[in-house]
């Protein structure tokens, strides 16, 4: 009665053992943004970034990957590459992911919506895991401001005015 637990202790061991993990983190400032955009419209983002961590021994291949609504991109100044190992003289090993801008189409739906960005790992051909970073973007209309109205509302505004006196 005692052994029923022994069985699935060791087969959950031996998973641990066999599967290999490849340890990848993330840090950055990327989620503290406030992020406000019109449809048609980029946004620079001046020294938002992030910081992807290889805490293995062995070098590490990552791909940096995006979640957004369609009509919403994001550019980054890096997407894949190598981060080196871990070692005595190198015992932070990371590289800095630069987010430059972020896009709206002129037909980005207009919203609050959820994006991330994710850092995927692999190495020898192993496929290991993401660390992902969210936050919130507001899509707004692109108004009548945009397209002349308001100069044109100005014009008849001084010709009644002219016609009055």
């Amino acid at each position: 009665m005692k052994r029923k637990w022994l069985l699935p202790l060791i087969v959950l061991v031996s998973l641990l053992i066999a599967t290999p993990v490849l340890a990848i983190g993330m840090s950055g400032n990327f989620y503290r943004q406030d992020l406000v955009i019109k449809q048609g419209e980029t946004i620079e983002l001046d020294r938002v970034n992030l910081v992807v961590f290889n805490h293995d021994d062995e070098p590490m291949e990552y791909e940096m990957t995006t979640v957004t609504p369609e009509g919403i991109s994001i550019q980054l100044d890096k997407w894949s590459g190598t981060i080196p190992p871990v070692s005595p003289t190198n015992p932070i090993s990371c590289i800095n992911v630069w987010v430059e801008s972020i896009s709206a189409t002129k037909k980005a739906p207009v919203g609050e919506w959820f994006i991330s960005i994710s850092a995927n790992a692999a190495s020898d051909g192993n496929i290991g895991s993401a660390v992902e970073m969210t936050n919130t973007i507001v899509v707004e209309k692109k108004g009548k401001w945009h397209k002349g109205w308001y100069k044109r509302w100005l014009k008849r505004l001084v010709r009644r005015w002219r016609h009055i006196r």
